[in-house]
This record gives structure tokens, C-alpha cells and sequence, in this order.
């Protein structure tokens, strides 16, 4: 998706919509080769099994365009016609048992596929251990995000919007085991400092990706 769905306090409620550009969060292991992106506004992600491999993506959910109302106005003319302002964003269809690989190029810029670079060859200090003394690591893209939107700070473990929310744990054994609330239950990815796997919920084990891009 392109645009941040949040919930308008104001008076009338509704929903608020903000553009946005590719933000999100990478995640690695320190020692790994892996790299890991979380889009805020999807429940797909990104895969780059080491430094110079192709970017994949794991659709684990099948999105459709929608076009939700984002504001009224009412006309300058006599006739006061009132006008619907419509923004475009993604919501789900189904939820795949086992996601499907894709090329993740068609969906990526120029722009940031260089910041994803950088933050593995310059821009070590972008990345903040997820604890003191944790393997692992998280930094956002340098794509005009700014912190402090609820629920949304990687230091905390939790990355987006709600309805498809990132989540994310150690499990007291080099391990890092990441979950999306849009995902079937029971399905979850491993980092750990070898590789980066996807468990779907009926225990099926998913690696190699670049080698399954059709």
C-alpha cells in the first residue's frame, strides 16, 4: 500500500489517510546475510538473502486497489454539488496458506533500493539492537518516515497500522521470529544468523527463494 490508514479524532471521526513512500523497517542479524523489510502499510515482505542477491517478495496475503472516500467538499458553485475526494490503498482478499515468492523489483525504486544498500555497506550506525546485548538489529529507510506514529516503533518490537501489524520477538535461542496480524495463524518467519525462513501454519518450511521466483 501506499498510503498510512489511522483514525481521525477530530470532530466526525473517520478514517485519516497519509501518502507515503515505501516506509518501513529492515531487520537483520549482526552476523547474518539475510535482510528483512516490513512495509508499514501491507503485510507482504521483502527478502534479500545476502548482499547483491535479488530483493523477493512474500505475498502471504493477496491484496486488491480500493478506493475508500478520504473527504467531502462541497462545491464553490450555485448548486453546492457535493464532491467526493477518493484515495487509492490496498485491502486484503485472501490469506494464502503458503505465500507466494515473487520478484520483489517491479515494486521497488531506484531510491531505495540504494538506501537498502547503504544500510548494509555505510550506514552502520542506522541500525539500533533491538536489546543491549540482542544479535539482531532494525533500522528504518531514510524515505521521509517520522517516528512516533502509535504503535509503530521498532524498539518496541511492533511496526505499523493495525490491521496488518508487524510483530516481532527473540526466542531465548539466536532466533528471531517475526508475525504479521493479517497472516493465518501459525505462520511466522525465522531469522537467525544463516538464513531467514518462512514456517507456514501447517508446518511446511520455506527457504531458497531466489530460486523460486517464477
Amino acid at each position: 500500500g501506499h498510503v498510512r490508514r489511522s483514525i481521525d479524532s477530530s470532530p466526525g471521526g473517520g478514517f485519516r489517510w497519509q501518502p507515503q513512500e515505501l516506509e518501513g523497517v529492515f531487520l537483520q542479524h549482526v552476523e547474518g546475510p539475510a535482510l528483512l523489510w516490513l512495509p508499514e502499510a501491507g503485510p507482504n515482505l521483502m527478502v534479500q538473502a545476502a548482499a547483491g542477491e535479488p530483493w523477493v517478495m512474500l505475498e502471504a496475503v493477496e491484496l486488491e486497489r480500493q478506493f475508500p472516500i478520504a473527504d467531502r467538499v462541497t462545491s464553490r458553485g450555485a448548486e453546492k454539488e457535493e464532491l467526493v475526494v477518493r484515495v487509492e490503498t490496498s485491502g486484503p482478499v485472501q490469506v494464502h496458506q503458503r505465500p507466494l515468492v515473487r520478484d520483489a523489483s517491479p515494486n521497488l525504486t531506484d531510491h531505495w533500493l540504494q538506501a537498502a544498500e547503504d544500510l548494509r555497506e555505510l550506514w552502520a550506525w542506522d541500525w539500533q539492537l533491538l536489546r543491549p546485548t540482542s544479535p539482531f538489529a532494525a533500522a528504518q529507510a531514510r524515505l521521509g518516515y517520522m517516528p512516533g506514529y502509535p504503535k509503530s516503533d521498532p524498539s518496541t518490537g511492533f511496526y505499523g497500522e493495525q490491521r496488518w501489524q508487524w510483530r516481532w520477538e527473540e526466542n531465548g535461542e539466536g532466533v528471531l521470529v517475526v508475525r504479521n496480524n493479517c497472516w493465518t495463524p501459525g505462520a511466522y518467519v525465522l531469522m537467525s544468523d544463516r538464513e531467514a525462513v518462512f514456517h507456514t501454519a501447517g508446518g511446511e518450511v520455506l527457504g531458497d527463494w531466489t530460486s523460486q521466483v517464477p
